[in-house]
Formats: structure tokens, sequence, C-alpha cells
């Protein structure tokens, strides 16, 4: 039930967003348009479905030129969710995010704290990839 409820969460993926393929479900909703987690669907995703997950939003980034507020939910939700344990891939897909949400605070003009600087602590400190964030300068 919890991974059928991953699916039609965020209607941006397809039905097959945790399945057991390879193949990657395409954005064809806007972010605005997904529908927020919730502790009772992310809480029963296994970690292979939560890695998953954060392999497509690492991905779907590199389409966008600032965080959207929804994917800043999933993506904290997501990383709440992530076992402190990492494999190299999770790494590499960490980092990957941490590129892009340090990109997009470079790039924003708000002042404060804002999403991207919430995601890169959570990535820096608690999942130990401080050498990433320490180019931001």
């Amino acid at each position: 039930a919890a991974a059928a409820a991953a699916a039609t969460a965020a209607p941006a993926a397809s039905s097959s967003l945790v399945s057991n393929t390879d193949s990657e479900p395409a954005p064809d909703a806007a972010p605005s348009d997904w529908v927020s987690p919730n502790v009772s669907l992310v809480g029963h995703l296994s970690q292979k479905h939560v890695m998953k997950l954060l392999g497509y939003h690492e991905k779907w980034l590199r389409s966008y030129s600032r965080l959207q507020p929804s994917q800043g939910k999933w993506l904290y939700a997501l990383l709440a969710a992530l076992d402190s344990l990492l494999t190299a891939d999770t790494e590499a897909c960490l980092r990957s995010i941490l590129r892009r949400c340090v990109s997009f605070s470079l790039s924003c003009k708000a002042p404060g704290p804002s999403s991207e600087h919430v995601l890169m602590s959570i990535i820096t400190v608690f999942f130990k990839q401080q050498d990433v964030h320490s180019w931001q300068g």
C-alpha cells in the first residue's frame, strides 16, 4: 500500500515510481502540483525506494533553476527516512543534490535561510558530506 501511495503522491511520477524496473518516470507535472509528503507514506518506504526517489529528485533538480518548494519538502522527507549508513551510490546522489542546492543558494537573492540551506545542512552535517560543502566559500 505504501508503494502504491508513493506512486500517486507525486503526479510527476508514473505508477512505476517505486517499482523494481529501472525506467525513470518523466516529470509531466510541475513540482508545484505535487502532493506533499507525509509521515505515513514516507515512513513505510523501504531504503531501496527512498534511494530510488532521491535519485529521481536528483535528476529532476537538473531541470530547474531553483529548488521548488514542494520538491524541497519531498527531499527533506526522504532525507529524514534515509539510513545514515550510506552506500557509494547514495553518497554520490547526496553530493549531487548538495551541489545543486549550493548552486541554487548562490543564485538566490532572498535574505535569510532557505530550503536549500536546510537541505545543505542536513547533507553536510548528518550525512557527513562536509568536504563537498567546503568549496562553497
